[in-house]
């Protein structure tokens, strides 16, 4: 079975576009969902963290590629004190 199918330079024109707006849309959305879930992490990071003067809350952020505490004692925290130097 042999089947013709003329394609002229505009429907060409026409299926490059729409496969360049899927592409385009796909990155948006997948950025958006990066960072709706770094947000989340950061909530959730928040809101278990041990409270005492708040200023650990505070501190954790989510910069746009990862979930980070500026506290100077964030590290201790969660990996704990038994493997650091201590600070003189």
């Amino acid at each position: 079975m042999n089947i013709n199918v003329n394609v002229d330079r505009s429907d060409v024109q026409q299926l490059n576009s729409a496969i360049n707006k899927l592409k385009t849309y796909s990155a948006v959305k997948f950025y958006q969902e990066i960072q709706r879930g770094g947000l989340n992490a950061a909530y959730k990071v928040k809101k278990d963290a041990p409270f005492r003067t708040g200023n650990l809350r505070l501190n954790v952020k989510w910069d746009g590629k990862a979930v980070r505490s500026d506290a100077p004692y964030s590290g201790f925290l969660e990996f704990g004190t038994e493997n650091q130097k201590k600070q003189e």
